[in-house]
């Protein structure tokens, strides 16, 4: 399973256009050319500044910009999640046990409950929505999700700068988790595929 970067608004229940984010994230070069252009749902190419704002731990990773051929979605790009009705949550292989956000008891059992979007906190017998719970950024939860895709648990996050223009474009703060890529229609033309063959033909 392949792994992404998140960015999320820290306040679940804070959202925006696509539109805004995609501007920051184009501005700073970040973000490229549009793959997909939906109602709730942007696919992007990586920008030629993808490098300086996303921010690899340790050695210098060997990152790949471009498909190798139409089905190969294992290189970096980005796509853009919301506004939703109401905030959901994407895990990962890693994710660990939320935290109660009230008495930070675990949550032993999340998976099972997950779902229903609803968990009980036997600790302190009260019931939260999913998104509320302190998932320690191993799970992203949100009404907008900047997804980030190819990117391990913990391999990389967010420039300072990057976070900050968000916060500056929508006057809300910013965090970031690492969950699964979130493939939103897997068995669909998720990506313009003829789209993407031509721009893998003009590479080969």
């Amino acid at each position: 399973m392949q792994g992404s970067l998140y960015l999320t608004p820290q306040n679940v229940q804070d959202t925006c256009d696509l539109g805004v984010a995609h501007r920051v994230l184009d501005t700073l070069g970040v973000s490229g050319g549009v793959i997909v252009d939906n109602l709730s749902y942007r696919v992007l190419w990586a920008g030629p500044n993808f490098s300086r704002h996303i921010v690899y731990a340790g050695c210098s990773p060997h990152l790949r910009f471009e498909p190798t051929d139409a089905e190969d979605m294992a290189f970096c790009h980005i796509a853009l999640h919301g506004p939703f009705e109401e905030c959901v949550v994407q895990v990962g292989e890693n994710t660990v046990k939320p935290r109660c956000p009230q008495c930070r008891s675990r949550f032993v059992d999340w998976a099972d409950a997950l779902d229903s979007g609803v968990m009980f906190c036997r600790s302190c017998r009260v019931e939260f929505a999913a998104c509320e719970l302190d998932w320690r950024q191993q799970a992203a939860a949100g009404r907008v999700l900047l997804e980030i895709r190819n990117v391990f648990p913990s391999e990389a996050s967010p420039s300072d700068m990057l976070l900050g223009q968000l916060y500056e474009a929508t006057q809300f703060v910013w965090t970031y988790a690492w969950a699964n890529t979130w493939m939103r229609n897997p068995l669909n033309d998720w990506v313009d595929r003829g789209k993407l063959k031509q721009r893998v033909d003009k590479l080969l």
